[in-house]
């Protein structure tokens, strides 16, 4: 598949002081093929205006307006649907890519029929020397491995400046083939916020494919100043636990859901002991607040489980679980 047709999906929720740059900066690529699909999650400032105005002209961008906030997950997919290309980008607004970034993505994605998804570098956007992320992998309990976490904020000398294989994609700067999306189900809309990237990644990966990160490919993001602070929002840390456990419950055999769930709802109640003895009880609370939501919705669960294991996966956990990390106890957390 030579210059497939790339469709750049680009999720908007009140991004009014970066979407002119983030804009800019895609259309400005050197790769030839491309739409640029904005949909906005029912945005309340200038945003929107900002885009229809510098960019409306444009016959390669299309505007897509939800009725109200669908969260990452959903808003997603809403721009996936309506997606002509035969690879789907999904990048954050608050990002700015280099000019060869898509054409570097793009030539390692296509380089091989089984990889099916592929992840940019991703930098700092206010100290351009400093990494955000690399890639990312999970232990058994899928818990974000040390190797992972480590490189956050360390200067980029080219040290990590191969194409390797990598558990899941950032979902700031991402690619994957359009096809493997909706095989794979596309992103989960229960889990709204947090996690998604890894629920979706680990079902391309139960299809038996591949991903990759792309070192030449690079995206500057602004957010990424704040990852890593997401018990200052109970909210965030609510989806991101809820479906940190949804994940766990639907993409493994059952063998291992028994093994590894327990063992990690186990680390949430040592983790939540620890924190209410720092005086931070909002967060065992929060913990609790997501389990109690999944046994509540027990029967969504179960039906994602259901398809998942008996649509989805082709190979079997222990393929997948070679590029996943054993347990050891989290010290990064305990801050």
């Amino acid at each position: 598949m030579m210059n497939p047709k790339v469709s750049i999906i680009i999720l908007n929720y009140n991004g009014s002081k970066f979407i002119k740059d983030c804009l800019s900066s895609v259309f400005k690529n050197d790769y030839a093929d491309f739409e640029v699909i904005l949909v906005d999650n029912a945005s309340k400032d200038e945003s929107l205006e900002i885009a229809e105005r510098l960019f409306g002209k444009d016959s390669r961008f299309k505007i897509i307006k939800n009725d109200e906030n669908l969260g990452f997950a959903e808003g997603n997919n809403v721009g996936a649907r309506h997606a002509r290309g035969d690879i789907l980008v999904f990048l954050n607004e608050d990002t700015e890519a280099d000019p060869n970034w898509l054409k570097e993505l793009i030539k390692v994605l296509i380089s091989d029929p089984k990889v099916g998804a592929a992840q940019c570098k991703l930098l700092m956007a206010h100290e351009r020397h400093k990494i955000e992320s690399v890639g990312h992998y999970v232990d058994y309990c899928g818990i974000e491995s040390w190797a992972s976490t480590k490189v956050f904020n360390e200067d980029d000398r080219g040290q990590y400046d191969r194409i390797r294989e990598i558990f899941y994609a950032k979902g700031a700067a991402m690619a994957v083939r359009h096809h493997v999306f909706f095989e794979a189900g596309g992103f989960d809309p229960a889990y709204f916020i947090d996690h998604e990237e890894i629920d979706l990644c680990w079902r391309i990966r139960l299809l038996g494919y591949k991903i990759l990160f792309v070192p030449k490919s690079i995206v500057y993001h602004y957010g990424g100043a704040f990852v890593g602070r997401r018990e200052e929002s109970p909210q965030i840390l609510f989806h991101l636990r809820k479906n940190h456990i949804m994940s766990l419950m639907k993409n493994y055999e059952f063998k291992n859901v028994v093994k590894y769930l327990p063992m990690y709802l186990a680390f949430l109640f040592l983790h939540g002991v620890y924190l209410t003895l720092r005086g931070r009880l909002y967060v065992p609370l929060t913990y609790l607040k997501s389990l109690l939501w999944v046994l509540k919705n027990f029967k969504y669960v179960y039906s994602q489980r259901v398809r998942v294991q008996r649509i989805v996966k082709v190979v079997p956990d222990s393929v997948v679980m070679k590029c996943m990390t054993k347990p050891r106890i989290p010290w990064h957390f305990l801050k």
